[in-house]
């Protein structure tokens, strides 16, 4: 089995926000994104609305052997 077979990607739901949450708020992720710490509450404002298809964003888990390494998103152009 080769490596691209065992990457897939997964539609985030809200049963992945724990984890998002717990990502968004890591040392190495702030480093990235320039932000102080966020609450589960504001994670939750900024993904329900992808998750529930009100957003032109569409944000995925990125799987390798099933296990989540990572975050991607598509988004409509305007």
């Amino acid at each position: 089995m080769s490596d691209s077979d065992r990457i897939r990607f997964h539609k985030l739901s809200e049963s992945d926000l724990a984890l998002m949450h717990r990502w968004l708020n890591t040392d190495f992720v702030n480093q990235w994104y320039g932000k102080k710490q966020c609450s589960y509450e504001e994670v939750r404002e900024k993904y329900l609305p992808r998750i529930n298809g009100k957003a032109p964003t569409s944000s995925f888990l990125i799987l390798y052997n099933d296990r989540p390494i990572g975050y991607i998103q598509t988004y409509a152009h305007r």
